[in-house]
This record gives C-alpha cells, sequence and structure tokens, in this order.
C-alpha cells in the first residue's frame, strides 16, 4: 500500500504571516511604550539639598555624634555636621538627596535615634527645621 498524502492547510502562507507579524510588532510597540512612560514616572529629578535642624533634648555631649551617625546611615544624606550643645539644643546641617530623602524623612530619623545612654529610649526632638535650600555647584 502506498503512503498518501494528506494535504495540510496552510496556516502560515506569506499573507498570514506578515499579518501576524505586524500584530507582534504591534503589540511589542505598545508593551515598550507602556514599560518606559512608567519608568520615567518613576524617576524625580534629583537634586542636592542642604537642611538645618534644631534638635533639643541633649543632655550629653555623646548626643551629637548619635543623631550624626544614624543620619549618615539614611539613604541618600552625605554629609551632617553640627554644633556644639547650649541649653540641651544643637543645630544640624544635613546635606540629602531628594530623590532618595525629604526633610520629613530626616527629622523622623532624628526623633527615631536611640538616646546614647538608654537605647531604649528615643529622647530626641526637632524643634525646628528652615526650607530646604538647593546646592549650587
Amino acid at each position: 500500500m502506498a503512503a498518501s498524502c494528506v494535504p495540510v492547510p496552510l496556516l502560515f502562507n506569506k499573507k498570514n504571516n506578515f499579518y501576524y507579524m505586524k500584530k507582534i510588532f504591534f503589540i511589542t510597540c505598545l508593551l515598550s511604550l507602556f514599560f518606559f512612560q512608567q519608568q520615567a514616572a518613576t524617576q524625580t529629578a534629583d537634586t542636592l539639598k542642604t537642611i538645618t535642624l534644631e534638635v533639643g533634648n541633649l543632655h550629653c555631649d555623646g548626643d551629637m555624634p548619635t543623631i550624626q551617625k544614624n543620619l549618615l546611615n539614611q539613604e541618600g544624606i552625605d554629609e551632617v555636621s553640627f554644633t556644639a550643645r547650649k541649653k540641651q539644643a544643637a543645630t544640624f546641617t544635613v546635606t540629602f538627596h531628594t530623590a532618595a530623602n525629604s526633610p520629613n524623612g530626616i527629622r523622623t530619623a532624628v526623633e527615631n535615634t536611640p538616646g546614647c545612654d538608654e537605647p531604649d529610649e528615643k529622647p530626641y526632638r526637632v524643634k525646628h527645621v528652615s526650607n530646604p535650600q538647593p546646592l549650587t555647584p
């Protein structure tokens, strides 16, 4: 008996291939456009700013370095300096990246810093925050 050839329907002829390729190309373009729009929306302009905070409830000279160390461990903070303690308060100057941190985030970090003598307590309070000033190159 001879093998019979059954014709297979031509699903992918030149006309159908072109049609499907156009569809795939169009869908790929839409997906990539959506992806790049989402990526651009999540990126914010990063500027370097400086903020000044007056921190109170400082009881010893070890409190300022403790706060400084905690702030420097926060994301986006480049530099922290402080003044000498006067009347249980000191002024901190913080330079930070706006894409990674904010004045409210810095305030929260200061107030959540454990005390240098009592690690279970969070005694520090921010009395005043200045407006962030952009640094000029």
